[in-house]
Order: C-alpha cells, then structure tokens, then sequence
C-alpha cells in the first residue's frame, strides 16, 4: 500500500488526493437486498477504507467471525498470506531444507517464514533492526544465531 502512495510505475494506480482509498478492507453488513448476504454478517472486499460503503454481491466475500481478530483476513488470511504461500510453492521447499527471507520482518516475509517452518524447514532471515531480529525468533520462530554479525 505504501507504494500506492507515490506517483510512479506500478502494478496497481497511485492513490488519488481527496478520494477514498481503496484496496482490501474487513466490514460488517449494515442493510443487504442480496440473498445470501445479511446484516450483521463479517466480509471482505477490495472496495476500500472508508466507514460505509454500497457493494454489488461480488464484490463481497463472507467471513468467519470464529476468527479474531477479523483483521487477519487482511494479512495472513489475505492477499500477503496467498503471497507468502504461493511463493513457497514455487520453489517447492521440502522437509529439511534451510530457507533465508531477506526482508523477513515484512508481511510476507514473516508469514512465509512460519510456514515454511509448519514444513518443517529450517527457517533463517534478515532484518533490519534487533527488535525486528527478535520478532522473528520469538514470534515467528526463525532460528536463532549464536552470534549477531555486523
């Protein structure tokens, strides 16, 4: 999202001032004339950040609200957890094999990391400051150094 942010080439538009941003977003139905979609039920959709919004049934994709909190349908649930997880599928890792993320501290990085080590791999990476290293071995489970290297 931050490189929406700045005019330049992107795979996705830049934002434009004084209107909504758009991009993904977690709500809850209000008023629905839709079959299949009812007030009170938790959705996804890409129509953006905004406080309410008109929505065609496609656009909205239902939700369980068994998962809290219901922002992790944005992140590992969401578009950075299908990332993380095509990107492993890609190079087909395997039982045993040790794997290094660069940037391992970020979104994808930090989901990919947990689930290439729910394979059972061998799970390093880098960051950028010691309190990102120590997110990555206490939260994440990254394996740890003996010794820091400049």
């Amino acid at each position: 999202m931050r490189g929406r942010m700045n005019d330049g080439k992107s795979y996705m538009p830049c934002f434009e001032l004084g209107k909504p941003l758009d991009g993904g977003a977690v709500g809850e139905v209000i008023e629905s004339r839709a079959e299949g979609i009812t007030p009170g039920d938790a959705v996804t959709s890409n129509l953006g950040w905004r406080e309410y919004f008109v929505g065609m049934p496609k656009a909205l994709h239902p939700v369980s609200r068994a998962i809290q909190p219901l922002s992790v349908y944005l992140g590992a649930l969401g578009m950075t957890g299908m990332t993380a997880w095509a990107g492993l599928h890609l190079v087909e890792i395997r039982t045993g094999k040790t794997i290094f993320f660069s940037g391992a501290a970020g979104a994808v990085g930090s989901v990919a990391g947990q689930l290439a080590k729910l394979r059972g791999c061998r799970v390093i990476g880098s960051a950028g400051s010691m309190e990102k290293v120590a997110f990555l071995r206490e939260e994440c489970g990254f394996e740890k150094r003996s010794q820091n290297v400049k």
